[in-house]
């Protein structure tokens, strides 16, 4: 006889062996996996995620939703309290599972230039508004929302109601709907030390890792080498999910003139180089950040590191999540350049991070590849200041108060900040 279920999972497969008169080794068989691991989660002894292909699957195979299927698992691989009522109760609950969804929680660029891949990893991620000073006391309070309309919704209520009411424009953006022009008049008008901005906030292990269910590697293929044949022209989207420029993206990168100065003074050879630096950049960090794991940047350990070490020290303390942050901010870089020929930082990591890319790039042409001078001048168009160059030399507790720093703080360097110029939207990632 078999013993009852131990596990949330195993209360959904249970009741299927039940109702269906069926063995645990034929619905293994149907879902795709070996008949211990399926008894490995009847009993609840798994100790990460199963892949979102085996969970789909055996969602299809038991017959009941996907949402049930990760809610259970989620509660059994001990990242949902197991004290709540789960979808695997008598009366199904999917609110838990409402919140979270599957999204790329990393990923990056390899290859050579004509043979790109894009590489990436799914996992649970919650949409959140982080806010600090806003509720008495200076603690960073996360909240949790079902998707990112209402986070970016109640995140600019939150701050209509907490003093941009007196903000003019502030509030007839909040009138027209545009929630993220309120959180850019929040941006522009606060002090440093407070944050109001909404995220899409990872899942992390016990061992510091971010929770994956999925991985895989795709073609990455720029505009420069798409095919008719590659666009669908219902959707616009290309047979990897990347959106290919619209005529409306292509007239604003010919009729903005300030970027398409910046990419004329960009020479191909030179474009290559920072590319390339970018990538490696982007490496480097994550190599830095699997190093140091949950641990912050000390003085034994900054000899074995590349990258991390040579920044500020106010980010020295900072998450494993943040450190796979900067590597994407180094991605995205990279992107841009082979897409569109520069690389126009967009928020503060982008601005540090590219500071780097330039001097490795610089380091890694040969004489007479690159003009005199060429580098110089790409260190005056690409920035619109210098003011991140500042954290070098003032102490971590200086940051919050910063006179007119933006986005300094390391809690920030992920926002977006506002362009003096039109840029085109980056491509969506492939689902």
């Amino acid at each position: 006889m078999t013993s009852p279920a131990t596990s949330h999972l195993g209360r959904l497969i249970d009741e299927y062996l039940r109702r269906h008169s069926a063995s645990i080794g034929g619905l293994a068989d149907r879902i795709g996996i070996s008949r211990q691991a399926l008894r490995q989660w009847r009993v609840g002894e798994i100790r990460s995620l199963p892949t979102q292909q085996n969970l789909k699957s055996a969602a299809v195979q038991i017959g009941c939703s996907y949402e049930q299927i990760l809610d259970a698992a989620l509660h059994d691989a001990g990242y949902l309290d197991g004290d709540h009522a789960t979808a695997a109760d008598s009366t199904p609950r999917t609110a838990g599972a409402a919140f979270i969804h599957n999204v790329i929680v990393a990923e990056g660029f390899s290859g050579r230039e004509d043979s790109r891949v894009h590489e990436w990893a799914r996992g649970p991620g919650i949409w959140t508004v982080a806010h600090r000073g806003y509720s008495g006391y200076r603690r960073l309070d996360l909240w949790a929302y079902p998707d990112e309309a209402a986070a970016l919704k109640a995140a600019a209520r939150l701050g209509i109601e907490c003093g941009l009411d007196e903000d003019q424009a502030a509030v007839d953006a909040y009138a027209r709907h545009d929630y993220r022009a309120v959180l850019n008049r929040h941006r522009e008008t606060a002090p440093e030390w407070q944050i109001l901005t909404v995220e899409l906030t990872y899942f992390v292990g016990d061992n510091d890792e971010l929770v994956a269910t999925s991985a895989g590697v795709d073609p990455y293929t720029s505009l420069d080498y798409r095919t008719p044949g590659d666009t669908d022209a219902a959707s616009g989207e290309d047979r990897w999910g990347t959106r290919a420029a619209d005529d409306e993206e292509l007239a604003l990168m010919e009729n903005g003139d300030e970027y398409s100065e910046i990419v004329e003074l960009i020479s191909s050879r030179q474009a290559t180089l920072i590319a390339n630096a970018a990538d490696e950049i982007a490496a480097a960090i994550r190599s830095d950040a699997d190093t140091l794991g949950s641990g912050p940047v000390t003085p034994v350990n900054s000899s074995q590191l590349d990258v991390l070490a040579t920044l500020p020290s106010v980010t020295f303390g900072q998450s494993r999540l943040w450190r796979y942050q900067l590597a994407a901010a180094a991605d995205r870089l990279a992107a841009d350049t082979r897409l569109w020929g520069a690389p126009i930082p967009r928020c503060t990591g982008e601005e540090m991070v590219l500071r780097l890319v330039l001097r490795r790039a610089q380091a890694a042409a040969r004489p007479r590849q690159v003009r005199r001078g060429s580098w110089d001048e790409l260190s005056e168009v690409l920035f619109q200041d210098h003011d991140v160059l500042t954290l070098y030399d003032l102490p971590p507790e200086a940051t919050e108060s910063l006179a007119g720093g933006v986005n300094l703080h390391p809690l920030r360097w992920f926002s977006e900040f506002t362009l003096p110029f039109p840029m085109p939207e980056r491509p969506i990632s492939p689902a």
